[in-house]
């Protein structure tokens, strides 16, 4: 850390050679994964950034917060992805993914989903479009979770592919969730339903 506190915070840039044991980036299956995203009404994002930049942290040192990396992960997605990048490059591998693309589409998408979800609370065609949108940013994470998998060594995500105990739970959380909004959604539609 430094004493400057105007000084812009140290980047990430690569990984040393002699830790290239360190698991840095977070692995997880496809299966996992949607099961996760869906059982927790997409909210398993927030644990899936911040489990990427701890790992990074843990792995390089660098001065970085990864809770708030995790909550505002809309301006840190690209970084990610270009260090999953660059791994692989260094390994010699590729991955077909364009991860402007893909960070931008995740942008894009989360700060939809967010404004529909608060623009008009009373109205089911804003929800619903942004039950749509999240779809979509399941669609990105996916196909960049498949581009982390493979820069950590684990293409398939064998290594993280079964739920746990936590996982349940949290389940269980998301899926209450879900009947909230869905009974929500079928009162708005049908004002009378719930009475």
């Amino acid at each position: 850390m430094t004493d400057n506190l105007y000084a812009p915070p140290k980047t990430i840039t690569a990984i040393d050679a002699g830790q290239d044991n360190a698991q840095t980036f977070y692995v997880v299956s496809p299966r996992k994964l949607a099961i996760l995203f869906w059982g927790t009404f997409g909210n398993y994002v927030l644990y899936l950034f911040y489990k990427n930049w701890a790992l990074q942290k843990q792995a390089t040192g660098a001065d970085i917060m990864p809770v708030m990396r995790g909550l505002f992960s809309i301006f840190f997605v690209l970084d990610l992805y270009q260090l999953a990048d660059k791994r692989l490059t260094e390994k010699g591998e590729t991955h077909p993914w364009d991860i402007h693309s893909l960070a931008t589409k995740y942008i894009v998408l989360v700060i939809g989903k967010n404004v529909l979800e608060r623009i008009t609370i009373s109205q089911p065609f804003p929800q619903l479009l942004a039950l749509g949108m999240l779809y979509g940013v399941y669609r990105t994470l996916a196909q960049a979770q498949n581009g982390l998998n493979l820069a950590a060594g684990d293409a398939e995500g064998t290594s993280n592919h079964k739920l746990t105990a936590a996982n349940y739970v949290w389940i269980v959380l998301g899926v209450a969730l879900w009947v909230i909004v869905i009974l929500g959604l079928l009162s708005m539609v049908w004002p009378g339903l719930l009475k």
